[in-house]
Order: structure tokens, then C-alpha cells, then sequence
């Protein structure tokens, strides 16, 4: 036989309360009971830890740079991303005024595993100031997957500095066209 008493007693309390507003019937009455109520739902719907949110957050681009694994610094910028004729305006944006010439400085690069992609489910998307600029060759991701796993960051979003090229006056008055490189050990 089950116990018809809950676990918090909050509840009880609340329950009382809203049955004594209901028989006195007055304003005041009236409004312990919307408080109660409103104590009744913070109380049993307020998410016990963030772990969710926060897996969440970090999902579509929000700062938890606590969390998020870094990759160390190479200096080399020889891991290149492919697909950036597809990104042209994000990248432009990431790089913000250049004059004529190409960019200069580095920036924090996002490597997010994407497991919903419809094209490929190994695919690791880049992302610069929130936007994505590229994914890794399907090879490439694959190896970076297997990365990740070696270093029980299976799935993680991790982060890299990088470089975007590109996006200097050519003779012919056109801008040449923006590319990204990480600085993370290329794949043999």
C-alpha cells in the first residue's frame, strides 16, 4: 500500500491554502492561494541541475567556454576547411573591416561534432562568432572524431584558434574569395 502523503510537503501546505481561499472566498484569500499556486509550480517544475540547459546552450552556439575543450596551440594553421564558397557572407562577417587586404589576427574556431547532419552523421561543422564558415573534409571528420574519442571527448565541442584568408583586392578589382585554417595537427 502506497503512502498518499507526497514527499514534499510543500505540497500539503499549498493544497490547504488554496481550499481555505476557496471557503473564505475574499481578496486577500484570493490572492495566498495565486501565491501559493505559484510557489506549488516553481517548486515542482524548476529543473533540479542546468546540465541540460547547458548542453543545450553549447549545442546552438552559446558561450560555456568553462566546459569546452581547447586545443593547443600550434602555430602552423595548416588544417584547412573545406565548403567556404558556401559560407562567403558569415566568413566576411567573422573577419570584419580589412581595408584591400587580407585578414589579420586570429580567431576562436568552434569544431562541432554534427550527429543530425542530413548530409553525413560524422560531420564536424566550424564555427567563428557564432556562425558557421565550413565543415571538415568528410576524412578529416572522421579522424577528428576518433581525436575526440582518444581523448574521452567523444561528441564534444571543442575549440581551436584560427586564420581566415582570403578577402584581399586582386589586380583584377575583385576580392579574392575567404578560406579558414585551424591550428590544430593536420591528419597523415
Amino acid at each position: 500500500m502506497s503512502n498518499p502523503i507526497p514527499k514534499k510537503p510543500v505540497l500539503w501546505i499549498n493544497i490547504f491554502i488554496l481550499s481555505l481561499s476557496a471557503f473564505i472566498g475574499s481578496l486577500s484569500a484570493w490572492y495566498w492561494g495565486l501565491v501559493s499556486f505559484i510557489v506549488l509550480i516553481y517548486f515542482f517544475y524548476k529543473p533540479e541541475d542546468n546540465s541540460r540547459a547547458r548542453a543545450v546552450a553549447a549545442a546552438y552556439g552559446n558561450k560555456s567556454s568553462s566546459s569546452e575543450y581547447t586545443w593547443p596551440s600550434l602555430g602552423d594553421f595548416e588544417f584547412e576547411v573545406v565548403g567556404e564558397s558556401n559560407y562567403q557572407n558569415a566568413i566576411r562577417s567573422a573577419a570584419g573591416d580589412h581595408g584591400n587586404e587580407s585578414p589579420s589576427g586570429q580567431y576562436t574556431a568552434k569544431l562541432i561534432p554534427e550527429n543530425d547532419n542530413q548530409f553525413d552523421k560524422l560531420a564536424v561543422r566550424i564555427d567563428i562568432n557564432n556562425m558557421t564558415v565550413g565543415y571538415m573534409s568528410k576524412e578529416d571528420a572522421r579522424s577528428f572524431r576518433r581525436r575526440l574519442s582518444a581523448k574521452k571527448l567523444g561528441g564534444k565541442i571543442t575549440t581551436c584558434d584560427a586564420e581566415i584568408t582570403g578577402g584581399y583586392l586582386m589586380k583584377d578589382g575583385n576580392k579574392a574569395n575567404y578560406g579558414v585554417c585551424l591550428d590544430i595537427k593536420p591528419f597523415e
